[in-house]
């Protein structure tokens, strides 16, 4: 029963969700508005099919059809300029792939003719998508996003690449950073760990080290004098979301500023965002600031498989058929 005078309120997204506070909805609004007069007639983001996948990972979080953006009646669809381009994108390795793969599952794209899904990278006797810690996350998160059947092995080469200060390093030898041990995190969540595993637990206290005292996050806390960057506060959020943790909450806030405050305060005028002030607007720093201001984490799914596009030229009614 409502009382007179009382506001009765709904939001939308999964049971226990992180609730996000409405200057972020906002935010990302303003920053999706930047973008879609920054893509081409093409579909295209600077012309750029790993740019454009970007935009598809976003949509993907905003609930918007990749199909129908950016508006207008003249210009191709990012999906249409993704489809045309995948298959030569997804040659170029298990992270193109597999982010390839995050972006189309969160909106039940079909998988286009072509493209090397992530599993075709997978290396038994490495036990990994790559011997390259970030390849292989984003491909062990493009595999998890299409439901495929993710070997034990590829989870365990993730724990056993965690180094001692809780953090993960992209490559062997340059160091743990925060944007690695966020995908980490999401990678190890969406396999299953419970965020009270141990794992989480010390990836979180690193991403805690990392915390600048703007709010935002570092990119190597080994490195703090670098100051804080767009991209590295987005992966964090995304990452202390899937740790159970909430990013906006008094745990998380320096001085009382949230690393949601630090990047609202960055955003431009214009609603992009820049990956540190003064080094002009920078289309992934927004990407990836209006993803982490939605709360959505890696990856956007999952799928029961991506059923593969028909060639050109198939008779619409039996492409609705093959669908059904």
């Amino acid at each position: 029963i409502v009382e007179p005078g009382a506001i009765e309120g709904w939001r939308w997204g999964p049971f226990e969700s992180a609730q996000m506070p409405a200057p972020a909805a906002q935010g990302a609004q303003a920053a999706l508005d930047w973008l879609a007069n920054a893509h081409a007639d093409d579909g295209s983001l600077n012309a750029s099919i790993g740019g454009t996948v970007e935009s598809l990972l976003l949509l993907s979080a905003n609930g918007l059809s990749a199909g129908d953006w950016p508006p207008g009646n003249e210009r191709a669809s990012v999906e249409e300029y993704v489809q045309a381009n995948a298959a030569a994108f997804a040659r170029l390795g298990p992270a193109e792939s597999g982010k390839l793969a995050a972006g189309l599952a969160a909106i039940a794209a079909c998988w286009p003719e072509g493209a090397l899904r992530p599993v075709t990278y997978y290396d038994e006797a490495l036990g990994a998508y790559s011997r390259e810690t970030g390849f292989h996350l984003w491909a062990l998160l493009g595999a998890q996003a299409l439901g495929d059947t993710v070997p034990a092995a590829a989870v365990q080469s993730v724990l056993e690449r965690a180094q001692p200060d809780g953090g993960w390093e992209w490559s062997a030898g340059w160091g743990t950073d925060t944007n690695t041990t966020a995908l980490a995190v999401q990678a190890l969540r969406a396999a299953g760990l419970p965020t009270d595993d141990p794992a989480i637990q010390a990836a979180v206290e690193f991403l805690r080290t990392a915390q600048a005292a703007d709010g935002g996050f570092v990119y190597d806390p080994a490195s703090a004098e670098s100051g804080s960057d767009i991209n590295s506060t987005a992966y964090a959020i995304q990452a202390l979301i899937a740790a159970g943790e909430d990013p906006a909450s008094a745990a998380w806030r320096v001085e009382g500023i949230s690393p949601l405050d630090y990047l609202l305060n960055a955003q431009l005028a214009d609603g992009s965002f820049e990956w540190q002030p003064g080094t002009g607007v920078n289309p992934l720093s927004t990407q990836q600031a209006a993803t982490a201001l939605l709360g959505a984490t890696f990856p956007m799914g999952p799928q029961a498989g991506l059923a593969d596009c028909l060639p050109v030229g198939w008779p619409t009614w039996f492409e609705a058929l093959m669908r059904m």
